[in-house]
């Protein structure tokens, strides 16, 4: 039956609990929740029992969930403990999915979802109506949340979102901008008993479960939509007003971009196939195999690719950056092509570097390829973040005073209380920078007063960082074992003094590109201890720093050694004193 605190959920495969009754406490006391519950229908027990079928799956795995039962509500449980996890996101979505190919959502002229569509979905507020309102009356009337876990889950994310978006939308949004220390997350939708006249909580907005919520968690996850801008609604810019007042970090949610794993394979397959064309051309055109050229020039060859690697990683997305990647991918490929050989020739005595320069040689060709497929994947990454960033100004006007609200006694306590603390420019400020920057931090916004804004300057791009800094550290590296591969054998060492007038010049310029490498070495790895501990807002600034600084060492690393290896070079004298000078404006650069 459909009465206050009868239904038993009887069809549920799961343990339950039918003498415990539904009550939650909210900022104004205990509210009886089934007050306003609807009669249940037998397509709401249906519905239910896909429900279940759905999450006993998961509850299989999870032997504490599944004590809790379907039927348990959380007694006393505080707003700022109504949470989901991770997982039960990922289970809303197939619930979804399935509830919508079973015919339990439909498409109407409020909501014209397309059924087949596996991208946006129907609406947040469809889903609520049709889905989680019956499910949870069946059950008892308490939210989606408490009636996963009864007991609650203490709160390290709030989620603000809209209700005009797609649940598949939404759901893949969060889930891909899950960040790696929250494990629990307030979603108004899910935490909040939808069958329930929750108005009397609402009263008072600092009092509210939304305000609860945000202040017990670290972090607030926006997540933009197609249909409009979140802070076009006053509730929504009421949660970035408290996230600013309480110096919460608030990050921009981005879904996956798209066809990323089909671009990933695609350029895979065509970088295999240059590699093989070129392989081709050179062996059978009987080019000039690496052999040929010295070290350095070879070495030379490599940094002009990682070059247009740099060029990508710095410039705004266009087409021209897409072709930036293709001549850097097909540059990738030929360099592959020639020295990445180089290792089984010298296994196989066919080849006249030594095993250092071999082994350096291939493993940086290989990382330059590899460094491509990832500049491209940087590349469609920003583009989504640009349309995410896009869509959060769609209907935005620039001030929360414009935000509109379905209650007019909302929006007039919300702006009595954002007037009176002060801070209403400030709050604008903090969404701008949240728009341009794809987050919005005490440092962040710190940083935008003083030097302007600087788009998408919370976002590391991974080529960037991972590809410039294992590059600068094999090149070091091949310096340094260079060196003492010299040292060891006297042939070497002999006939890399052929260019020197003398053996005390060879020995001196030898010392001055170690030395230099060894400060290099030293400085890329207390870069990545440095990395790894200061917070996640300074990261990029920290990646902009290394592409910079690392490529400035390179390029005087390569210079100096290119220029030492010349015959007539000049005297010592003037050896030290291009060499001091082109350090020194290196450091005084970084």
């Amino acid at each position: 039956g459909g009465g206050c605190g009868a239904t038993r959920c009887d069809a549920m495969p799961l343990r339950t609990s039918p003498a415990r009754r539904p009550t939650v406490v909210g900022a104004s006391g205990v509210c009886g929740c089934c007050a306003s519950a609807a009669p249940v229908t037998e397509r709401d027990r249906d519905l239910a029992r896909l429900v279940a079928k759905e999450l006993a799956q998961m509850l299989v795995q999870d032997d504490a969930a599944e004590e809790a039962g379907l039927a348990s509500v959380a007694s006393g449980v505080l707003p700022s403990k109504w949470c989901v996890t991770y997982r039960d996101l990922q289970q809303l979505r197939r619930i979804a999915w399935r509830a919508v190919q079973g015919g339990y959502m439909v498409p109407s002229d409020e909501d014209d979802f397309d059924p087949l569509d596996d991208r946006v979905g129907p609406s947040v507020d469809t889903v609520t109506r049709e889905l989680i309102k019956p499910v949870t009356a069946v059950c008892g009337a308490a939210s989606w949340a408490l009636m996963l876990h009864p007991d609650g889950l203490p709160c390290d994310l709030f989620i603000t979102h809209g209700w005009a978006e797609g649940c598949y939308e939404f759901v893949d949004k969060v889930l891909n901008s899950w960040p790696a220390t929250a494990h629990h997350a307030y979603c108004c939708m899910l935490s909040n008993p939808q069958c329930l006249d929750i108005g009397h909580m609402l009263r008072t907005p600092r009092e509210s479960p939304f305000a609860l919520a945000l202040l017990a968690a670290p972090c607030m996850l926006v997540v933009p939509n197609h249909a409009g801008s979140i802070y076009a609604r006053i509730w929504c810019a009421y949660e970035a007003f408290l996230a600013y007042s309480e110096a919460k970090v608030i990050v921009t949610a981005s879904a996956p971009a798209p066809r990323l794993a089909r671009t990933v394979a695609l350029m895979s397959l065509a970088l295999a196939g240059l590699v093989g064309a070129f392989t081709a051309v050179s062996r059978l055109g009987r080019l000039p195999p690496p052999d040929a050229y010295p070290d350095a020039s070879n070495f030379c060859a490599l940094v002009g690719g990682f070059t247009l690697l740099g060029v990508n990683a710095i410039a705004r997305p266009s087409r021209w950056t897409r072709a930036i990647v293709s001549a850097s991918a097909v540059y990738a490929a030929w360099t592959l092509s020639q020295f990445g050989p180089l290792m089984v020739d010298k296994i196989w005595g066919r080849s006249q570097h030594s095993y250092v320069s071999a082994s350096m040689l291939s493993w940086n060709a290989l990382l330059l390829c590899v460094g491509s497929v990832v500049a491209e994947v940087d590349r469609k990454s920003e583009l989504q973040r640009r349309q995410e960033a896009k869509q959060l100004r769609n209907g935005y006007t620039g001030s929360v005073r414009d935000a509109a609200s379905s209650v007019p006694e909302d929006k007039a306590k919300i702006l009595a209380e954002v007037a009176a603390s002060g801070l209403e420019e400030k709050v604008d400020e903090a969404i701008q920078v949240l728009l341009v920057a794809g987050a919005s931090t005490p440092t962040l916004r710190a940083t935008f007063r003083r030097v302007g804004m600087l788009e998408q300057a919370h976002y590391t791009k991974l080529s960037m960082c991972v590809f410039g800094w294992a590059t600068s550290a094999n090149f070091y590296l091949w310096v340094i074992l260079r060196h003492v591969e010299v040292l060891v054998d006297p042939a070497m060492l002999s006939q890399a003094c052929l260019s020197y007038p003398s053996d005390k010049s060879c020995n001196q310029a030898h010392r001055l590109d170690f030395y230099i490498a060894i400060f290099g070495a030293l400085a890329v790895w207390a870069w990545l201890a440095l990395y790894l501990c200061i917070p996640t807002d300074t990261k990029s600034f920290a990646a902009r720093v290394l592409a910079c600084n690392m490529t400035m060492a390179s390029v005087v690393l390569v210079c100096f050694i290119a220029v030492a290896s010349v015959e007539r070079w000049g005297s010592e004298r003037r050896q030290l004193r291009v060499f001091w000078v082109a350090i020194s404006r290196f450091v005084r650069f970084h």
